[in-house]
């Protein structure tokens, strides 16, 4: 979580996807107003990148 760390008014969320051999593969990432920044956000973009992670690990998916 960054808040106003470059920008003032610009604060983000992000969480790691990986691939089915365990590698960084992306990730999920939510920028907003600072203004609108809350803690609570940090949970559900985990929860989505875990998801999105499960989903490629399910499928074999990798970049190799």
């Amino acid at each position: 979580m960054l808040v106003g760390d470059r920008v003032p008014e610009l604060s983000g969320v992000s969480a790691p996807v990986f691939n089915a051999l365990k590698e960084l593969a992306g990730a999920v990432t939510l920028t907003m107003p600072t203004a609108r920044y809350s803690e609570t956000l940090a949970e559900p973009v985990r929860a989505a990148a875990m998801r999105i992670s499960s989903k490629l690990c399910a499928t074999g998916f990798s970049q190799r």
